[in-house]
């Protein structure tokens, strides 16, 4: 592996970009073969990005949460199969009985984003353009249900990326374990993974053993310049699941092998094969990838294999 090449690669890139701090891990032949911090993670204290510096993965966190639900099907406590209905007695599912637990997965069951967790990021980043009632569960899914003066599309008909369902699916994962959402992803997930450092809360990720930790920036334009202005994080709340994972580079590498491992890591069976062949199993059309016909799966994205790049490709963003 040519790893001159790829920090040469990087180095530009961030130049380009102005990327304050980012890291890169690599793992080939299930080895981890490479893993990297570069530049700052927090510019003004001068503190350098590495490997286990906790960063947020963003949308990334779709994946653990679609595990964790493979994982309650495994234990026979629920089936992606299931109406939602069956789980969460409001509309616009009760009314909706098709709507199904791998729908939510898959942003295919018809319901268009009510933005009640975009409401956490903008609030957030102090932008306050709209405010929407929807900060206890109660309210979210009281909000949730207004959904239903919107949906025109059947479930599996058309994709319709939506965070609010994966808080949904908490919502769902909580009732079936008794257990909150970051509980149980620690005891299904984040421990058998060694992913010790991995953090959903604020105050988890404040009390970090190591305070190594990313620190937050907003980029403004002034004066026909870009500078970086330190912000609070997303974290806590409704953005759980559908992104408020925090986690190093190095524990991802932990991730990346069990999911190429098809399922096992350490010897152990954290998830089943056929378990992780149904999360890469393709469920709709989506134009978030590449391709002639790039898929959503559960919550994956699958690319063909291109011209450019002669693999097929499993991924997912995250800001």
């Amino acid at each position: 592996m040519n790893t001159l090449l790829i920090e040469k690669t990087i180095r530009q890139l961030m130049r380009k970009k102005n990327i304050p701090g980012l890291a890169v891990g690599i793992v080939h032949n299930n080895e981890i073969i490479y893993a990297k911090g570069f530049g700052l993670r927090d510019l003004k204290q001068h503190k350098p990005m590495t490997a286990d510096t906790l960063i947020g993965m963003g949308s990334i966190t779709k994946s653990f949460t679609a595990f964790a639900i493979m994982a309650l099907q495994e234990q026979g406590k629920l089936n992606i199969e299931d109406s939602v209905a069956d789980h969460l007695k409001v509309e616009p599912f009760l009314s909706r009985p098709a709507i199904k637990i791998k729908h939510l997965l898959s942003h295919s069951s018809g319901i268009p984003s009510m933005d009640a967790c975009g409401s956490k990021f903008t609030y957030t980043f102090d932008q306050f353009s709209t405010v929407l009632p929807a900060h206890t569960r109660e309210e979210f899914l009281a909000h949730m249900a207004d959904a239903d003066d919107f949906i025109i599309y059947e479930p599996g008909e058309h994709f319709f990326y939506n965070n609010d369902l994966y808080t949904c699916l908490e919502y769902i994962i909580e009732d079936v374990t008794g257990d909150s959402f970051e509980v149980y992803l620690k005891q299904a997930l984040l421990s058998p993974l060694n992913m010790n450092r991995a953090v959903l809360t604020q105050t988890a990720f404040d009390n970090d053993p190591d305070s190594n930790v990313m620190t937050g920036y907003i980029l403004e334009e002034r004066d026909g310049k870009h500078h970086y202005k330190v912000s609070d994080l997303p974290i806590d709340g409704s953005v759980k699941a559908p992104g408020g994972l925090y986690t190093s580079i190095n524990e991802m590498l932990n991730y990346t092998q069990c999911l190429l491992s098809q399922g096992a890591f350490n010897g152990q069976q954290v998830l089943s094969a056929d378990g992780v062949e149904t999360l890469f199993a393709p469920q709709t059309s989506t134009p978030y990838a590449r391709g002639q016909n790039p898929q959503y799966c559960l919550g994956w994205c699958k690319d063909d294999i291109t011209d450019n790049i002669p693999h097929t490709v499993i991924h997912h963003g995250g800001a």
